[in-house]
């Protein structure tokens, strides 16, 4: 639970430095994560995008396997630099 901690944290503080820290509610921008940890129809679901409690596509640029991994890559050195 920790690492998990610790990811979100490190995500969230990405975000901000991008877009800045104001945005929704948290219990509006919670409430597909909370869904998605309680709905028997997501279980095993793994990869998909959702957005409002409801699958969606990603942007185009998410879809792009070299962008993707080297997000993933850029992601794991700013989080062992902490």
């Amino acid at each position: 639970m920790a690492r998990l901690n610790i990811l979100i944290t490190g995500a969230t503080k990405l975000l901000a430095r991008r877009f800045g820290t104001s945005g929704v509610p948290v219990e509006r921008g919670s409430r597909t994560l909370v869904h998605l940890a309680l709905a028997p129809e997501a279980e095993g679901v793994t990869g998909a995008y959702y957005v409002e409690c409801r699958p969606a596509r990603p942007a185009d640029l998410a879809l792009e396997p070299e962008l993707r991994s080297r997000f993933w890559e850029h992601t794991g050195q700013l989080l062992k630099g902490r």
